[in-house]
């Protein structure tokens, strides 16, 4: 239905000599950008696209048109234009400089609603008639030539919210919606009478994602999100709700961390807010589904004590050129709900993805997503359907080092109908800083498993096929409750990393796959953060030995400790990157700094007997203490020195290649005097890693 409706108005704009640029739609209504020239009257073009929409419709016995007294459409609308104009125009116009450039399209009763809204520094006022716009700093400006346009229906006076540009009502509108006079089946979900505008930015950061997001294209293939789970970002363009709650460790509080947008990334400051001075761990996922299949800390299991939160500032990551965070599982750590809605049951299909890391695995059993046993327990088998990452290669041989997707259907995790990997090509994604992860599974006799580089690509196939050909998979005889973190039994050893992840009641076409991947590397997942070459937090920095023999190298990783070793502008990138760190506020106190691994999200320079090393965040105050240097003047003058938090006497330094804390004489041989004010001093440079 939804593709007729965009052939239709496909149609309709090139009888106009106009252009359909973009068509989506969504659960009750749908998109349209179009492209057209300044001889077409909007009232026109919209009445056409109305009018011969509701008469070339094929669905006529499934709408009842009464209640919107025989129409089709709703008869009120909201007409606004934008087009090229640049900032610098803009201002110039606002400051009553130029008078080429129309103003916004309505009426002024609708601007006078809006008091102003900031753009870079630009104060748009609506008294001028120039732009709309509210935070996140999109708007709507006219143009002499070409214009582009788009109809939204509002009540007057109402607010309606596209894209992050909030708009109020048209003189003669009723209704929030233009709707279908009724719906009478769950296929006509997918059209309406709504035909919003696709706000233009130029130039300026995004609060949130354009276009459809996974859970709207799953819905569009007919295969809709039963849960859908994120720390990061919405994973329906419409959903302004909670992503997760944050409990405090000082007095217990808890708050929800919500979007910067409907459609957006997470407002990390309301979290670094709520936290300061304190430590928090993250105790429910919520689930932005209608379903609301909420993940809370998962309790004891037949295999594991009851687990913890983890903590909340464990994994900060760039996310559609936002700080947010991440979910950091260490050992002991999961999440469940045990009694959710809409997930699939005994041999129903279901498919899931998530976005993890392949740089925090192990292979102890089990960091799973998906479907697992409402009672904690290994039930049997097929009573789980989730998706496993990790290093533990169950059935043997597996090929390559790992760590692999695979699917854990319980007493096994199963790369094909065999268990163990048939494909000699898959030898797991290496330590790939962003993977998605795919499982679908008919429940009857096929399941399939796919990997792509979050950060660029398509996915993967590494198998298709039949289930297990050992009893109780097939059918599958899956329960329906939902993990994360852990086995089915609450199996708590594995470790992992938890960005997004979604549910589907049916399994997704390969084509909705390909366009779920395509959305997740469009919002660019490890990003770089916009700061460098300073040790202010977010800033992403190299550091470079100051001492006569070294002064060309700087500290990098290497096989998870920290030495020092030349980088130039030859190096491979791999070393430029091993020697890129991103200063973050002190884990363990906020007016020192910390550094988080630029390829490694979620990693830091930790010391551990004096010798520094790379590791995973794990939430405890002697893990936060170690990974904690308070800068000071360089000791030799020159640069800056970092002393350790939790052993302030003892300094960063490089000693026979390699990093450690340490003192002006003392008992260890890296704590020799000789050199040590020019070793314990380092200069903060630009990164290395674009």
């Amino acid at each position: 239905m939804l593709e007729r409706c965009e052939e239709i108005m496909r149609a309709v704009c090139a009888d106009f000599e106009a252009e359909l640029k973009e068509f989506n739609g969504e659960y009750d209504h749908v998109h349209l950008l179009v492209h057209y020239p300044p001889k077409v009257a909007l009232s026109k073009l919209v009445n056409s696209l109305k009018g011969v929409s509701s008469r070339r419709q094929e669905y006529t016995g499934q709408v009842n048109r009464a209640t919107m007294h025989g129409h089709f459409w709703s008869r009120s609308y909201f007409a606004g234009s934008c087009g090229g104009a640049p900032l610098t125009v803009v201002r110039q116009y606002i400051d009553g400089g130029l008078r080429g450039i129309g103003p916004i399209k309505g009426s002024s009763k609708d601007l006078s609603l809006f008091r102003s809204a900031s753009l870079d520094g630009l104060q748009l006022r609506p008294n001028n008639r120039v732009c709309i716009g509210s935070s996140p700093l999109q708007f709507l400006c006219a143009h002499p030539h070409s214009q582009l346009f788009g109809i939204s229906i509002v009540e007057i006076g109402s607010e309606f919210r596209s894209n992050g540009v909030r708009y109020v009502g048209h003189e003669g509108g009723s209704t929030l919606f233009s709707r279908f006079s009724r719906l009478r089946t769950a296929a006509l979900a997918a059209l309406s009478a709504l035909v919003t505008v696709l706000a233009l930015a130029a130039g300026v950061p995004q609060a949130q994602a354009a276009g459809s997001l996974p859970c709207d294209i799953y819905a569009a293939a007919g295969t809709p999100c039963v849960a859908a789970h994120s720390l990061v970002r919405a994973l329906y363009s419409s959903y302004n709700g909670s992503l997760y709650q944050v409990q405090r460790a000082s007095d217990g509080a808890t708050a929800n961390i919500g979007l910067l947008a409907a459609g957006g990334y997470a407002n990390a400051a309301a979290q670094d807010s709520f936290c300061s001075g304190t430590t928090c761990i993250i105790t429910k996922i919520y689930d932005q589904s209608s379903r609301h299949n909420d993940l809370t800390v998962e309790g004891a299991g037949g295999a594991g004590a009851a687990d913890v939160g983890a903590p909340a500032d464990a994994l900060p990551v760039t996310v559609g050129g936002h700080q947010v965070y991440g979910l950091e599982i260490s050992a002991g750590m999961g999440y469940r709900d045990n009694s959710t809605s809409g997930v699939a049951v005994n041999g129903q299909a279901e498919g899931m993805y998530m976005v993890t890391s392949g740089t925090h695995v192990n292979g102890r059993c089990c960091f799973d997503y998906g479907n697992a046993e409402t009672n904690n327990k290994d039930t049997g088998n097929g009573h789980m359907d989730a998706i496993n990452f990790g290093t533990e290669c169950w059935f043997s041989p597996c090929y390559g080092g790992g760590p692999w997707v695979q699917a854990d259907l319980e007493n096994g995790l199963f790369q094909s109908d065999s268990g163990y990997s048939k494909n000699t090509s898959n030898t797991g994604t290496g330590p790939m800083p962003f993977v998605t992860a795919l499982l679908k599974n008919n429940g009857q006799d096929h399941f399939a498993l796919k990997y792509g580089n979050a950060q660029s690509g398509g996915l993967t196939t590494t198998y298709s096929g039949g289930e297990p050909t050992t009893s109780g998979y097939s059918p599958m005889h899956q329960e329906g409750a939902i993990v994360l973190g852990t086995g089915g039994d609450n199996s708590n050893g594995s470790i992992g990393s938890f960005f997004e992840g979604v549910m589907t009641s049916g399994i997704p076409t390969d084509a909705a796959d390909n366009s779920v991947q395509a959305n997740i590397v469009s919002v660019g997942y490890g990003g770089a953060t916009g700061s460098t070459g300073s040790l202010t937090p977010g800033s992403e920095i190299s550091l470079r030995a100051t001492t006569s023999c070294c002064t060309g190298d700087y500290i990098r990783h290497q096989n998870d400790a920290a030495v020092i070793s030349p980088i130039t502008s030859s190096s491979s990138t791999l070393d430029k990157n091993d020697a890129t760190w991103i200063v973050r506020r002190g884990l363990a106190g906020s007016s020192c700094v910390s550094f988080e691994s630029r390829n490694y999200p979620g990693d830091y320079l930790r010391h551990y007997n004096y010798q520094l090393q790379r590791q995973p965040m794990d939430g405890t105050a002697q893990f936060r203490s170690d990974a904690t240097f308070c800068p000071t003047t360089g000791k030799s003058g020159t640069g800056t020195s970092f002393a350790s938090y939790n052993y302030p006497t003892k300094f960063l330094r490089h000693y026979n290649f390699n990093v450690y804390i340490a003192s002006n004489g003392g008992s260890n041989t890296w704590d020799s005097s000789t050199s040590w004010t020019n070793d314990v001093s380092w200069v903060v440079s630009t990164p290395w890693a674009p």
